[in-house]
């Protein structure tokens, strides 16, 4: 008869019984997977904020939100409304806010809305956000038809725009590359629809109530880098 005597070595121990911590190290098998997912949404979120953008908020600010938008979904309008009455977001406020382009295809007349908030961004940040507000202020008043009109009406309102270089950016399509660029980055994020923002690198998709909005920003300031990273 042979008897196999094992090398202790080798032997593995069992785990906890709750299948958390692992082997005699006392690896916690939650620890991992936190550090890679936090990892994976730093990452996101540099590459969310490369390139140029129009932006609200000091360059600063602790935390960083960036929204994927197209000027005519309705629910992107709520969300404009949301996003315009929450006190975290200000000029000297701890949260700063980029907007991204994402016009979607089903929508007939978001992509020329996109290319001239667009054309304004080139000029000032204060002509886009301008712009930004009275396109989706007259959404219900645009269509497919009227966009060219309703566009250059409304750009024709804002002060701080230089009108003709306005009109000349729009007829040579010089802010096309902007938004096509916008919306590959929001593909590679995996937006599917709009709107969607990214806190800190995840997303949140859907539209939350001001509640909501405000806890999840609450929230994530707590967990935001001290010295303000993620900035530009």
């Amino acid at each position: 008869m042979s008897i196999t005597i094992s090398d202790p070595e080798q032997q593995t121990e069992p785990p906890s019984p709750d299948l958390r911590f692992l082997s005699r190290d006392m690896l916690d098998s939650l620890v991992e997977p936190e550090r890679e997912e936090r990892a994976q949404a730093e990452k996101l979120m540099g590459q969310l904020l490369e390139g140029e953008y129009a932006a609200v908020g000091p360059s600063t600010a602790p935390l960083t939100v960036v929204v994927f938008s197209d000027f005519q979904c309705p629910y992107c309008k709520k969300m404009r409304a949301l996003l315009a009455a929450e006190p975290l977001i200000a000029p000297a406020g701890r949260v700063r806010l980029v907007f991204r382009h994402m016009p979607m295809a089903l929508h007939e007349w978001a992509q020329k809305a996109a290319e001239a908030a667009a054309c304004a961004q080139l000029q000032n940040g204060d002509a886009f956000w301008r712009l930004h507000d009275a396109l989706f202020e007259n959404q219900e008043g645009i269509t497919g038809y009227n966009v060219g009109q309703k566009v250059d009406d409304l750009a024709s309102q804002v002060g701080t725009l230089n009108i003709l270089d306005f009109r000349d950016c729009l007829r040579r399509q010089t802010s096309l590359g902007m938004v096509l660029r916008d919306q590959q980055l929001g593909t590679l994020a995996g937006v599917k629809g709009t709107p969607t923002l990214f806190i800190n690198g995840e997303s949140m998709a859907g539209l939350p109530d001001a509640a909501e909005l405000h806890r999840r920003l609450v929230e994530a300031l707590g967990e935001a880098p001290v010295q303000g990273a993620l900035k530009k």
